[in-house]
């Protein structure tokens, strides 16, 4: 009888998942899309890098005064500028609608990171770099980007609770973070020290759980294995 019920209630399962490959196909293996192009006034140029779970759209674009970030929004455009910047930037938003990029001063000087909250702008600098650019943010305001140190080298970097951590992929010669989920994996890029061509790879950075949370886990799994034998024996 056990088998019998086994077997009817994978064939149930099964069932249920196939229903939207059978009646929404174009859902499922998302194969059609509808393409809306997106364009600022009067920009030669118009870029979108970031999209929230809203639908709220984040990028650059040029014109006759210069480079500029935007926030794109219910089909209106507003500029996202630091105030005193010559050129800004934004590439990543939040599902708060914090929004990350980076821009260069009027008097020169090399390129720093930002994160605009409701307007209100923070710049965001790793200590010692020359440059500092930020690319993605979470719904943590957990922070990933790229920086360049003293001596030109590319590195990635994670900004979190007001402290900066390098992320460099090991034996590499340049490391670039771009993206960072709620669960803290970074992606990004980095070329390979033996590489003769500096041939770019694909990277995603897992955080390894910390020696005093396995421990808590394990003692979880055993406390739960304790409650399982004792109902067991009732």
């Amino acid at each position: 009888m056990k088998r019998i019920f086994g077997k009817v209630y994978l064939f149930s399962v099964a069932f249920i998942l196939a229903i939207p490959l059978v009646f929404f196909p174009h859902v499922a293996l998302a194969t059609e899309y509808t393409f809306t192009s997106i364009d600022v006034t009067n920009s030669t140029v118009t870029q979108a890098y970031g999209i929230n779970n809203s639908g709220d759209i984040v990028g650059l674009y040029h014109d006759a005064t210069g480079g500029h970030g935007f926030l794109y929004v219910g089909g209106s455009f507003t500029p996202t500028d630091v105030p005193g910047s010559s050129l800004t930037y934004a590439y990543g938003i939040n599902n708060s609608g914090n929004i990350v990029g980076y821009y260069s001063g009027t008097t020169g000087g090399g390129y720093q990171g930002f994160l605009d909250v409701g307007g209100n702008f923070t710049t965001i600098n790793v200590p010692g770099a020359i440059n500092t650019y930020a690319y993605g943010i979470n719904d943590s305001g957990d922070i990933v980007g790229v920086y360049s140190d003293a001596g030109g080298a590319e590195h990635g970097f994670l900004y979190a609770g007001g402290n900066f951590t390098t992320v460099d992929v090991p034996g590499s010669t340049l490391t670039r973070a771009f993206g960072i989920n709620d669960s803290g994996d970074i992606v990004g890029t980095y070329n390979d020290v033996m590489d003769a061509m500096s041939v770019g790879h694909g990277f995603v950075a897992s955080p390894v759980p910390e020696p005093a949370t396995m421990l808590l886990l394990a003692s979880g799994m055993m406390g739960l294995a304790g409650l399982r034998k004792k109902w067991r024996s009732v």
